[in-house]
């Protein structure tokens, strides 16, 4: 058992006696104080022993001064008795019949096996009373707690402690310091500690505060561990075990212009961790950002905000792709101006779970986002992740990344790939694993395509492939070669292009390794042009050609179809083609080296084919050859009458009907 021994001064008032010899092996203090300062002690996290004794009776009336009590832990044989708590106070007053007793300047000390003070309670005054085997404390003034190492500091104005139901109750300007790496400090207009269930909580307009997070809410519950022995030295670090705050919570986060709102924060201190947990319809605030989800969990260590469950972020439209960025680098191909960027939208994005921290963001699962433009269609984004990084808090984006079946759409213009990397600093885009697009008409793909947004460029790499739709008065490529039946014009046409790659800019594009271009009038293939290079100049904004330039292995092929049974040409062969174009209709072809005209029947040989297309008639030099079914003419220049389906010479005129091959080449 503790011993315990009483010490009083002798009374001024004669009435006043001592019952009983108080030794040191059967009596024991009156626990009323030592219990309401143990009570209100354990209730910020530190551990103070129970003190065992029996009550202690007086009786006659008048004042006490400079009375002190003491506990002592139970003595080891063979060594000095160590003291445990000593009560003190500056006076008690005594009436008799009455079962209260005032104390004035009441003082608690507590002591561990080293001698150590930790923990000291001062109370101006308070009043012991005992009613129907109920025993209480109460005051009306400040009661003050303080940690030996000054870990712990608490006061407050007026206190109630019920000592059979171990609750201590402060009414009024409580306040609370808890050293730790960050100091906090609660206020609040009351507490109540419940020693049996470790417990403390504060009520009506509670504020928690530390240097980088203020809280405020209704109520705030603190719940303590329990202690494994009564003479355990507890630091209060340690024994808090979670923080809740219920209803209208609202946590601040200056440095990072962050605020959250939620019906309930726990926060939760397991294996080292420093994290808050929001849940019932929790919001966030960032600068211009702002969301909600069903669950919210902010650590406190990394700055990290995971949202979880219905996720929903709104962020300004330049933390993301706009249209003005990307997509009008699509537009190129089209005639289409381009479009304004707009300051004042915002994209909104929703998701199973989304990560947010000071630079930066990730959102999983099924990723949404919507832009919120209402000068224009919006775009829609959906993938299976989506990563944000800032250079800092406020910043737009540096590096966007969209990964898993990504789909990027507005109106008619979409585009679907397997990844996206954007990087904003560079304004550099780039989409793989299967890409395709479409903006109106026009559409392409490739494994991955590249897009410059600040200079509106593009690049596709490996099984690239591109379909332009073409003006209205676009002509085909080699007019003539193509076509000559009357029914095949004033279609509508365009060009389906297969290569290894192609890089595309404002009025140029270029293709290259195994070029493949159909020519398509009302969808219907009337002819192919195949090369290794193939680089075509446009009027900006639009699929007007203007010049055309095929080299190595260059063949044109006219396509077999109704369109085509008049056609005088069937293909023709070189290592370099030149178009020039005027106003989008071609106007002259060069074909140099190695040229081969297929005819009907024959092949025309020559160095260099000069195709006047306006006069529809072609030249053709260099050694050049008639090669027939009759035979092979050479002759110093060749000419060829598109118009007229004829063959001939400077010095003599050959009349050679393609259809018939019984008549003879005349000199």
């Amino acid at each position: 058992m503790i011993d315990s021994i009483i010490h009083f001064p002798k009374p001024r008032n004669k009435a006043w006696t001592v019952l009983g010899s108080a030794s040191r092996a059967q009596a024991a203090p009156p626990r009323a104080f030592h219990f309401a300062c143990l009570m209100l002690v354990v209730a910020i996290g530190l551990a103070a022993p129970r003190v065992q004794a029996a009550s202690q009776a007086v009786i006659g009336a008048g004042p006490t001064k400079g009375f002190h009590l003491e506990d002592y832990y139970r003595g080891v044989p063979g060594q000095k008795d160590k003291i445990k708590v000593r009560i003190s106070g500056a006076e008690a007053y005594y009436q008799l019949g009455s079962s209260s007793i005032p104390i004035k300047g009441l003082r608690v000390e507590f002591y561990d096996l080293s001698g150590k003070t930790n923990l000291l309670i001062e109370a101006e005054d308070c009043i012991y009373s005992k009613v129907q085997e109920q025993d209480f404390a109460t005051s009306t003034n400040r009661l003050r707690v303080t940690s030996g190492g000054g870990e712990l500091q608490l006061e407050g104005q007026g206190f109630l402690w019920r000592k059979n139901a171990d609750v201590l109750t402060v009414s009024n300007a409580t306040r609370a310091l808890i050293q730790r790496k960050q100091p906090v400090e609660i206020t609040s207009r009351g507490s109540e500690f419940s020693q049996t269930e470790r417990r403390v909580s504060f009520w009506d307009k509670v504020r928690a505060h530390d240097p980088e997070m203020d809280i405020t809410s209704e109520w705030l519950t603190i719940k303590l561990r329990a202690t494994n022995s009564a003479m355990e030295t507890v630091s209060s670090e340690s024994q808090v075990e979670q923080i809740v705050a219920e209803t209208n919570v609202v946590v601040s986060l200056p440095d990072q212009q962050t605020e959250t709102r939620s019906d309930r924060a726990e926060y939760q201190f397991e294996n080292g961790q420093d994290r808050v947990e929001l849940t019932g319809h929790p919001t966030w605030k960032r600068a211009e950002r702002e969301g909600s989800a069903d669950r919210l969990l902010f650590d406190r260590h990394t700055k990290l905000f995971i949202a979880q469950g219905n996720s929903y972020a709104k962020l300004p439209s330049g933390d993301m792709i706009q249209s003005s960025d990307l997509f009008q680098s699509l537009a190129q191909p089209t005639n289409r101006a381009p479009v304004a960027a707009h300051t004042n939208e915002f994209v909104e994005i929703r998701a199973d779970e989304s990560r947010l921290w000071t630079n930066g963001a990730v959102f999983k699962g099924l990723v949404r986002a919507n832009e919120t433009d209402v000068a224009a269609e919006p775009v829609r984004l959906s993938c299976g992740l989506l990563t944000i990084t800032n250079s800092s808090p406020t910043a737009k984006f540096d590096v966007l990344t969209l990964v898993n079946d990504v789909v990027i759409e507005q109106g008619r213009t979409n585009i679907h790939a397997s990844r996206l990397d954007y990087d904003k600093s560079r304004q550099i885009a780039k989409f793989s694993g299967k890409v395709a697009w479409q903006m109106g008409p026009q559409s392409g793909a490739a494994d991955l395509i590249r897009f410059n947004t600040e200079h509106r460029e593009m690049s596709a790499r490996d099984h690239a492939s591109l379909f332009l739709q073409l003006d209205q008065s676009a002509h085909s490529l080699i007019p003539g070669f193509a076509s000559t039946n009357a029914a095949a014009t004033n279609r509508p046409r365009s060009l389906k292009i297969i290569c290894d790659q192609y890089d595309w800019e404002p009025g140029l594009a270029m293709f290259r390794g195994g070029v493949r271009v159909t020519e398509l009038a009302a969808g219907q293939a009337e002819g192919t042009l195949s090369c290794e290079l193939l680089v075509v100049r446009m009027a900006t904004n639009s699929v007007q050609i203007e010049s055309l330039l095929a080299e190595t292995n260059v063949q044109y092929t006219i396509a077999p179809n109704e369109h085509a049974t008049n056609a005088m040409f069937r293909k023709l062969d070189c290592q370099r083609l030149v178009g020039e174009f005027e106003r989008g209709a071609p106007i002259r072809m060069v074909a140099e080296n190695g040229v081969q005209v297929h005819l009907k029947d024959g092949i025309v040989h020559g160095d260099r084919l000069n195709y006047d297309i306006s006069k529809e008639q072609a030249e053709l030099t260099g050694s050049p050859s008639v090669e027939s079914s009759m035979g092979t003419m050479t002759c110093p220049i060749i000419y060829l009458d598109l118009k007229a389906h004829t063959i001939w010479t400077p010095n003599y005129r050959v009349v050679m009907p393609l259809k018939s091959r019984k008549n003879p080449v005349k000199p």
